[in-house]
Protein backbone atom coordinates (compact mmCIF):
# COMPACT_ATOMS: atom_id res chain seq x y z
CA UNK A 1 0.00 0.00 0.00
CA UNK A 2 1.27 3.56 -0.62
CA UNK A 3 2.90 5.52 2.18
CA UNK A 4 2.46 2.60 4.42
CA UNK A 5 5.52 2.04 6.75
CA UNK A 6 5.79 -1.20 8.03
CA UNK A 7 7.87 -2.70 11.18
CA UNK A 8 8.26 -5.21 13.89
CA UNK A 9 7.46 -4.55 17.01
CA UNK A 10 8.41 -7.82 18.71
CA UNK A 11 11.16 -9.56 16.49
CA UNK A 12 14.56 -9.43 16.96
CA UNK A 13 16.69 -9.23 15.32
CA UNK A 14 14.35 -9.48 12.41
CA UNK A 15 10.96 -10.78 10.84
CA UNK A 16 12.77 -13.61 8.57
CA UNK A 17 14.85 -14.74 11.86
CA UNK A 18 13.29 -14.15 15.06
CA UNK A 19 15.03 -15.33 18.22
CA UNK A 20 12.10 -15.00 20.29
CA UNK A 21 10.56 -17.95 17.64
CA UNK A 22 12.43 -20.53 20.36
CA UNK A 23 9.22 -20.22 22.68
CA UNK A 24 7.30 -21.92 20.25
CA UNK A 25 9.19 -25.12 20.83
CA UNK A 26 9.01 -24.57 24.94
CA UNK A 27 5.65 -23.43 25.04
CA UNK A 28 4.23 -26.85 26.49
CA UNK A 29 6.32 -25.77 29.59
CA UNK A 30 5.59 -22.10 29.24
CA UNK A 31 1.79 -22.21 30.82
CA UNK A 32 -0.19 -18.31 30.64
CA UNK A 33 1.01 -15.91 33.07
CA UNK A 34 4.10 -18.30 34.26
CA UNK A 35 6.13 -15.57 34.07
CA UNK A 36 3.86 -13.58 36.92
CA UNK A 37 5.68 -15.92 39.24
CA UNK A 38 8.56 -17.00 37.64
CA UNK A 39 10.24 -13.59 37.53
CA UNK A 40 9.30 -11.98 40.71
CA UNK A 41 12.78 -12.28 42.14
CA UNK A 42 14.98 -10.12 42.74
CA UNK A 43 12.54 -7.83 41.07
CA UNK A 44 9.97 -8.24 38.65
CA UNK A 45 10.38 -4.72 37.12
CA UNK A 46 14.07 -5.87 35.86
CA UNK A 47 12.24 -8.40 33.83
CA UNK A 48 9.19 -6.25 32.79
CA UNK A 49 10.30 -4.52 29.28
CA UNK A 50 11.95 -7.31 27.89
CA UNK A 51 8.43 -9.33 28.40
CA UNK A 52 6.28 -6.15 27.39
CA UNK A 53 8.58 -6.16 24.30
CA UNK A 54 7.57 -9.99 23.48
CA UNK A 55 4.18 -8.93 23.93
CA UNK A 56 4.06 -7.24 20.15
CA UNK A 57 2.07 -4.61 22.40
CA UNK A 58 3.28 -1.70 19.42
CA UNK A 59 4.28 1.97 19.32
CA UNK A 60 2.38 4.90 20.05
CA UNK A 61 2.54 7.42 17.51
CA UNK A 62 4.88 10.89 18.78
CA UNK A 63 3.22 13.01 16.26
CA UNK A 64 -0.28 14.85 16.91
CA UNK A 65 -3.32 13.29 15.47
CA UNK A 66 -4.31 15.66 12.84
CA UNK A 67 -7.74 14.43 12.51
CA UNK A 68 -10.57 16.18 13.83
CA UNK A 69 -13.33 13.80 16.43
CA UNK A 70 -16.56 14.98 17.84
CA UNK A 71 -19.31 13.40 20.06
CA UNK A 72 -23.26 13.34 19.89
CA UNK A 73 -25.77 12.48 22.33
CA UNK A 74 -29.03 10.99 21.36
CA UNK A 75 -32.09 9.28 22.02
CA UNK A 76 -34.95 7.51 20.26
CA UNK A 77 -37.80 5.26 20.56
CA UNK A 78 -35.97 2.39 18.49
CA UNK A 79 -32.34 1.92 17.23
CA UNK A 80 -31.92 -0.39 14.66
CA UNK A 81 -28.27 -2.30 14.73
CA UNK A 82 -27.38 -3.29 11.17
CA UNK A 83 -28.76 -2.16 7.81
CA UNK A 84 -29.83 -5.52 5.70
CA UNK A 85 -33.04 -7.10 4.76
CA UNK A 86 -34.01 -7.39 8.69
CA UNK A 87 -32.68 -4.33 10.08
CA UNK A 88 -34.55 -2.25 6.87
CA UNK A 89 -37.95 -4.02 7.79
CA UNK A 90 -37.78 -3.46 11.39
CA UNK A 91 -36.50 0.46 11.01
CA UNK A 92 -39.51 1.02 8.45
CA UNK A 93 -42.17 -0.77 10.61
CA UNK A 94 -41.23 1.35 13.58
CA UNK A 95 -40.88 4.65 11.89
CA UNK A 96 -43.98 4.03 10.29
CA UNK A 97 -45.68 3.90 13.94
CA UNK A 98 -44.50 6.72 14.25
CA UNK A 99 -41.44 6.04 16.91
CA UNK A 100 -38.37 7.64 16.49
CA UNK A 101 -35.76 5.09 14.70
CA UNK A 102 -32.19 5.61 14.28
CA UNK A 103 -30.91 2.92 11.95
CA UNK A 104 -26.79 2.02 12.40
CA UNK A 105 -25.31 0.68 9.02
CA UNK A 106 -21.41 -0.59 8.92
CA UNK A 107 -21.10 0.01 5.58
CA UNK A 108 -21.47 2.77 3.33
CA UNK A 109 -24.28 0.98 1.14
CA UNK A 110 -27.45 -0.23 2.98
CA UNK A 111 -28.65 -3.39 2.31
CA UNK A 112 -26.65 -6.23 3.05
CA UNK A 113 -26.53 -9.40 1.70
CA UNK A 114 -29.39 -8.46 -1.18
CA UNK A 115 -26.33 -5.89 -2.27
CA UNK A 116 -24.78 -9.16 -4.03
CA UNK A 117 -27.47 -11.42 -3.58
CA UNK A 118 -30.50 -12.17 -5.96
CA UNK A 119 -33.20 -12.24 -3.69
CA UNK A 120 -37.08 -11.34 -4.42
CA UNK A 121 -38.95 -9.30 -2.02
CA UNK A 122 -42.86 -7.75 -2.42
CA UNK A 123 -42.78 -9.68 -5.70
CA UNK A 124 -39.79 -7.28 -6.93
CA UNK A 125 -35.90 -7.11 -6.75
CA UNK A 126 -34.38 -7.15 -3.43
CA UNK A 127 -32.33 -4.36 -4.66
CA UNK A 128 -35.58 -2.74 -5.94
CA UNK A 129 -36.74 -3.13 -2.08
CA UNK A 130 -33.55 -1.55 -0.67
CA UNK A 131 -33.97 1.40 -2.99
CA UNK A 132 -37.44 1.89 -1.62
CA UNK A 133 -36.67 1.20 2.28
CA UNK A 134 -34.06 4.14 2.13
CA UNK A 135 -35.73 6.36 0.03
CA UNK A 136 -38.80 5.96 2.39
CA UNK A 137 -37.01 6.02 4.98
CA UNK A 138 -34.53 9.21 4.12
CA UNK A 139 -38.09 11.26 3.72
CA UNK A 140 -39.08 10.67 7.32
CA UNK A 141 -38.09 13.42 9.75
CA UNK A 142 -38.19 11.36 12.90
CA UNK A 143 -35.44 8.56 11.43
CA UNK A 144 -32.25 8.89 11.35
CA UNK A 145 -29.52 6.69 9.33
CA UNK A 146 -26.43 6.32 9.53
CA UNK A 147 -23.92 4.98 7.21
CA UNK A 148 -20.37 4.15 8.00
CA UNK A 149 -21.21 3.49 11.60
CA UNK A 150 -20.21 0.48 13.94
CA UNK A 151 -21.89 -0.32 17.54
CA UNK A 152 -18.45 -1.15 19.34
CA UNK A 153 -20.40 -0.85 23.43
CA UNK A 154 -24.02 -1.85 24.38
CA UNK A 155 -24.22 -0.85 28.33
CA UNK A 156 -27.10 -1.05 31.04
CA UNK A 157 -30.23 0.72 30.59
CA UNK A 158 -30.08 0.67 26.37
CA UNK A 159 -27.47 2.66 25.83
CA UNK A 160 -25.29 1.73 22.96
CA UNK A 161 -21.92 3.45 21.61
CA UNK A 162 -21.65 3.84 17.82
CA UNK A 163 -18.79 4.66 16.02
CA UNK A 164 -19.60 6.74 12.71
CA UNK A 165 -16.51 7.22 10.08
CA UNK A 166 -17.40 10.49 8.09
CA UNK A 167 -16.56 10.04 4.61
CA UNK A 168 -13.57 11.56 3.40
CA UNK A 169 -13.10 15.09 2.87
CA UNK A 170 -14.98 15.76 5.79
CA UNK A 171 -13.92 18.36 8.41
CA UNK A 172 -14.93 15.58 11.17
CA UNK A 173 -12.91 12.59 10.77
CA UNK A 174 -15.01 10.20 13.14
CA UNK A 175 -18.03 10.70 15.28
CA UNK A 176 -18.56 9.07 18.25
CA UNK A 177 -22.60 8.69 19.30
CA UNK A 178 -23.93 7.84 22.95
CA UNK A 179 -27.21 6.97 21.85
CA UNK A 180 -30.29 6.15 24.85
CA UNK A 181 -33.29 3.90 23.18
CA UNK A 182 -36.58 2.44 24.53
CA UNK A 183 -36.05 -0.44 22.22
CA UNK A 184 -32.69 -1.82 20.20
CA UNK A 185 -32.77 -4.14 17.42
CA UNK A 186 -29.43 -5.95 16.67
CA UNK A 187 -29.85 -6.97 13.23
CA UNK A 188 -25.92 -7.67 12.23
CA UNK A 189 -26.68 -10.87 10.34
CA UNK A 190 -24.32 -13.76 10.07
CA UNK A 191 -20.58 -14.32 10.41
CA UNK A 192 -18.70 -17.30 8.33
CA UNK A 193 -16.85 -19.20 10.84
CA UNK A 194 -15.97 -22.51 9.13
CA UNK A 195 -15.13 -25.00 11.54
CA UNK A 196 -11.27 -25.79 12.36
CA UNK A 197 -9.38 -28.76 10.53
CA UNK A 198 -5.97 -29.48 9.23
CA UNK A 199 -4.79 -27.24 6.45
CA UNK A 200 -7.54 -25.23 7.22
CA UNK A 201 -5.98 -22.42 4.76
CA UNK A 202 -5.12 -24.52 1.87
CA UNK A 203 -5.83 -24.22 -1.70
CA UNK A 204 -9.70 -24.58 -2.86
CA UNK A 205 -10.99 -23.51 0.45
CA UNK A 206 -13.74 -21.15 0.00
CA UNK A 207 -16.55 -19.36 2.30
CA UNK A 208 -20.13 -19.20 0.06
CA UNK A 209 -19.63 -15.39 0.51
CA UNK A 210 -16.05 -15.41 -0.81
CA UNK A 211 -17.17 -18.00 -3.34
CA UNK A 212 -19.56 -15.78 -4.76
CA UNK A 213 -17.43 -12.18 -4.48
CA UNK A 214 -13.85 -13.20 -6.03
CA UNK A 215 -14.88 -13.14 -9.65
CA UNK A 216 -17.57 -9.79 -9.01
CA UNK A 217 -14.64 -7.66 -8.12
CA UNK A 218 -11.39 -9.07 -9.59
CA UNK A 219 -12.12 -7.19 -12.85
CA UNK A 220 -8.56 -5.13 -13.10
CA UNK A 221 -6.00 -5.51 -15.60
CA UNK A 222 -8.05 -5.94 -18.92
CA UNK A 223 -9.14 -9.11 -16.63
CA UNK A 224 -12.91 -10.19 -17.40
CA UNK A 225 -15.62 -9.77 -14.95
CA UNK A 226 -18.54 -12.19 -14.53
CA UNK A 227 -21.84 -11.28 -13.58
CA UNK A 228 -22.88 -13.21 -10.10
CA UNK A 229 -25.88 -15.00 -12.36
CA UNK A 230 -22.76 -16.33 -14.37
CA UNK A 231 -21.06 -16.83 -11.20
CA UNK A 232 -23.44 -19.33 -9.62
CA UNK A 233 -24.22 -21.25 -13.07
CA UNK A 234 -19.99 -21.98 -13.16
CA UNK A 235 -20.39 -23.27 -9.89
CA UNK A 236 -23.34 -25.28 -10.53
CA UNK A 237 -21.97 -27.06 -12.81
CA UNK A 238 -18.64 -27.57 -11.37
CA UNK A 239 -19.70 -29.62 -8.54
CA UNK A 240 -17.67 -28.92 -5.01
CA UNK A 241 -15.64 -31.99 -3.97
CA UNK A 242 -16.44 -32.92 -0.29
CA UNK A 243 -13.55 -31.38 2.27
CA UNK A 244 -13.19 -35.15 3.33
CA UNK A 245 -11.83 -36.48 0.29
CA UNK A 246 -9.85 -33.81 -0.88
CA UNK A 247 -7.62 -33.39 1.91
CA UNK A 248 -7.11 -37.77 3.08
CA UNK A 249 -3.75 -37.09 0.49
CA UNK A 250 -2.41 -34.86 2.85
CA UNK A 251 -3.71 -35.82 6.55
CA UNK A 252 -0.79 -38.44 6.54
CA UNK A 253 -1.01 -40.19 9.48
CA UNK A 254 -3.39 -38.08 11.32
CA UNK A 255 -6.75 -40.14 13.47
CA UNK A 256 -9.66 -39.94 11.52
CA UNK A 257 -11.19 -37.94 14.09
CA UNK A 258 -8.63 -35.27 13.48
CA UNK A 259 -8.96 -35.87 9.17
Amino acid sequence: MEGLAAHPVNCWPSVDFDVGAINGLLSPFLPAGFYYKTFMWPDWHLFEPFIRHAAGLGRPPRQPDSERYDMRFAHCDVLVVGGGPAGLAAAAAASAGGARVILAEQEPLLGGSLRWKDAEIDGGAGRDWVHRCATLLAGRAETRVLTRTTAIGYFDHNEVALAERLPAGSRTHMRLWQVRAKRVVLATGAFERPLVFPATTGRGDARIRGASLSRAIRGAGGRKTRTLHQQRCRLRSHRAVPRERRTRRGCGGLPPWRR
